[in-house]
């Protein structure tokens, strides 16, 4: 097949990574993953879930949550100028393991284009479709009518992994339901979503938990989150700071320098009341703190931080030098 992009998703909720292949008139391809164990099962079925597209070019494709339901659409881009043949589509899930094609109000949206992207620009838990047309005809910024549901979104933050939790999983449980994640640095053709993971709630206004498996296979655990916030997830940060890397996991980085980094940081008084002191013999170039919930508290270059007003609690300091270097530790406030 002449595939045109690969776009990665759960779209059947099972925790197992499913791919959608756009393609040429013959049709996309969904491989949709039944692997069990050691086992790898892996079956082609586009015409079955009806987002084959058959006659249609497709282009860049995305699994996204356009209505909150808890199940993630399929959006892909089309070359074909056409009001009467395959151009760009959206197909929703029915939450039983097919599709159904749905304009959602895309009026005009049979334009050529070949790249899409996704993110929620207006910070109201409803994403947003870009597209990028070609030569001649206007970009197109979609965006659904908000639904009434929930929601969430997870930013990641990686200390031993990379910086941006590239390639981390992450998994979201309630009481009938399992959604997973997978995050990447780029998407379908030529594209990049937004770095904020989202997740559709329906009318859930509280998840069970929620866990981050990072690169390091180091794995954070949340419980009890309430629907409709952004939840900022630092590698470590459920296990006081400290970052438990995998056996079977190869670090390549330059280990002594970041060693070095952090016996170079003293911090105190530790628990503190009015400020916090941060010593280093190392340039840094930053400094973040964040309560328990995620949210930042404070952020600056200059190493006393006035914490007068701030609760009671646990809070984690995210120090960063001037190599982009991370170091997190676990602070109290009296």
């Amino acid at each position: 097949m002449d595939a045109m992009c690969v776009a990665p998703g759960d779209y059947n909720n099972d925790g197992r990574l499913d791919i959608y292949l756009s393609n040429i008139a013959t049709g996309g391809k969904l491989l949709t993953n039944q692997s069990n164990g050691d086992e790898c099962v892996v079956i082609e079925n586009a015409e079955e879930t009806m987002v084959a597209m058959s006659g249609g070019i497709g282009w860049g494709s995305v699994f996204v949550d356009v209505n909150n339901d808890g199940w993630e659409d399929l959006y892909v881009s089309g070359m074909l100028i056409s009001n009467d043949q395959y151009s760009s589509q959206l197909f929703v899930n029915d939450g039983l393991g097919a599709f159904s094609e749905d304009d959602f109000g895309f009026v005009g949206d049979t334009v050529r284009s070949f790249n899409n992207a996704i993110g929620d620009i207006d910070n109201d838990g409803q994403m947003e479709i870009m597209v990028i047309n070609s030569a001649g005809f206007n970009s197109q910024l979609w965006k659904a009518e908000k639904p009434d549901a929930n929601w969430l979104k997870v930013n990641l933050e990686g200390t031993v992994s990379n910086r941006d939790g590239i390639g981390a999983w992450i998994s979201l449980y309630t009481e009938d339901n399992e959604q997973t994640r997978y995050t990447t640095c780029g998407n379908g053709f030529m594209g990049q979503n937004s770095e904020n993971i989202h997740f559709g709630l329906a009318d859930l206004e509280a998840i069970d938990s929620l866990t981050v498996t990072w690169p390091t296979g180091h794995i954070d655990r949340y419980y009890d989150i309430q629907a409709s916030q952004i939840l900022k997830s630092i590698e470590g940060e459920t296990n006081n700071g400290i970052v438990n890397i995998d056996s079977d996991i190869n670090i390549i980085s330059d280990i002594g320098e970041h060693d070095n980094f952090e016996s170079e940081i003293n911090i105190y008084p530790n628990p503190f009341e009015d400020f916090i002191i941060i010593e280093s013999s190392l340039q840094i170039s930053d400094l973040r703190m964040y309560d328990m919930q995620g949210r930042l508290v404070s952020q600056q270059k200059e190493n006393v931080i006035s914490t007068i007003g701030l609760n009671s609690g646990l809070y984690t300091l995210v120090i960063i030098d001037g190599k982009q270097k991370t170091e997190t530790r676990k602070i109290i406030k009296l």
